[in-house]
């Protein structure tokens, strides 16, 4: 390409051997330095021969108007903290909110926050991946550090604060699939055992029975669910979460938050089959009894019926997702069972369903996932013996054939 009059040379950048790069710069003289005397330049950088002349003229034409701002001298931290703030704080769930800053104020900004944003090198940004594993952090969470580091970068560079995104040329540790606790159907016999007679135990049977999440149970309204005709509907979750991020502040950091499902997938129905029926409607029975011992009026119990929740603690209010974990833990320990999460009985209401022939598509419904592929991806240890059966199939086709060849070579 030609140089046109008033623009200065536009060079493609080369490797320490001279391999060309996808990288093409333009050097700017923009007066003296007062304090030195020496000529200011200003690097133009493109990934193209085209786009870096075009910021060259765009440069010029700034200078020219005196709008030109010189090079910036912003951290890492500094745009991490603009980034929240301006671009994600109103665009998220207040609970991946509270993830990402989490992610920020305790790994990146240690480590990397004083590097100077346009001088962050691919290298440097690797190194910190392999200590952050090497100190221990599973691989999944150094991913999650790569995600919420490379889309702040990612804004960083559509801001023109960076000429690329240096995440990209990291590599990621692999991931390792995490083990999954399934009660055995004698275990969860056993934990369905302790639950006769506990506060509680209807919410343990419907997780059982419907595969709910934590949070999806505790903020369950009776208005999400018809007894009449035995279905539930999923259409918020609970959470505690960090709202208060002013660490000068004696305000309260965390509060109880609703929120919808994250994806539409998560807003579902689910079938509920008599016997857990019959659990809720004596769990209503219940409440109503507790409810009255509080000394609350027939308006208010009326009214808890009508929008409150299904599971509340001893004062009507609502459960702290924690005290739950605790109480599962209990439990599992009156039925003797070997060490076992809350999350296992969303696993063993899966596992159950795909033991017994059902689709894995019906079952990506029931369980929310926003793909078939994850659900396939989380039950995999079911999958080969769903194979085995399924071919085993077959064969009783090929015994038929079998024996009515042989009947035909005896006539």
């Amino acid at each position: 390409m030609a140089r046109r009059k008033g623009i200065p040379a536009i060079r493609q950048r080369k490797d320490k051997n001279g391999k060309k790069l996808d990288l093409w710069e333009c050097l700017i003289n923009n007066g003296r330095d007062p304090a030195t005397g020496k000529p200011k330049r200003i690097p133009i950088y493109g990934k193209t021969q085209e786009e870096c002349r075009q910021k060259v003229i765009e440069t010029l034409a700034s200078i020219q108007n005196q709008t030109y701002v010189e090079p910036h001298k912003t951290t890492l931290e500094q745009w991490l903290d603009t980034w929240l703030t301006e671009y994600k704080k109103d665009n998220i769930r207040p609970t991946t909110y509270s993830s990402y800053e989490y992610i920020i104020r305790v790994h990146i900004k240690p480590k990397l926050g004083k590097a100077l944003i346009r001088e962050l090198k691919p290298e440097q940004v690797q190194k910190f991946y392999n200590e952050r594993k090497s100190s221990g952090l599973s691989a999944r969470t150094v991913r999650y550090i790569h995600v919420v580091l490379h889309e702040a970068l990612e804004q960083a560079m559509r801001n023109n604060l960076v000429v690329r995104n240096v995440t990209e040329a990291t590599t990621l540790p692999k991931q390792e699939k995490k083990e999954m606790r399934v009660l055995t159907p004698e275990e969860q016999r056993k934990f369905l055992s302790v639950l006769d007679g506990d506060k509680l135990g209807a919410l343990f049977k419907l997780d059982l029975a419907t595969g709910l999440r934590r949070g999806e149970l505790l903020a369950l309204r009776w208005k999400d669910i018809d007894l009449k005709e035995g279905v539930i509907r999923v259409r918020q979750a609970l959470y505690r979460a960090r709202v208060n991020f002013d660490k000068d502040s004696t305000e309260k950091k965390t509060e109880i938050i609703f929120q919808k499902p994250k994806t539409k997938k998560g807003e579902r129905s689910i079938p509920l089959f008599s016997s857990i029926v019959s659990d809720l409607k004596a769990h209503r029975a219940a409440e109503t009894a507790k409810f009255k011992l509080l000394e609350w009026d027939d308006l208010k119990i009326k009214q808890h019926f009508k929008d409150g929740l299904v599971f509340t603690n001893e004062l009507g209010g609502i459960i702290e997702p924690r005290n739950l974990t605790r109480k599962f833990y209990s439990l599992v320990k009156a039925a003797d069972i070997p060490k076992a999460n809350l999350h296992s009985l969303r696993h063993s209401f899966a596992t159950r369903l795909l033991e017994m022939g059902e689709s894995p598509k019906v079952v990506q419904e029931l369980l929310g996932h926003s793909s078939i592929t994850l659900t396939l991806d989380t039950y995999s240890h079911v999958m080969p013996e769903l194979k085995k059966s399924a071919v085993d199939k077959l064969s009783g086709l090929f015994a038929n054939n079998e024996a009515d060849t042989a009947q035909k070579r005896i006539l």
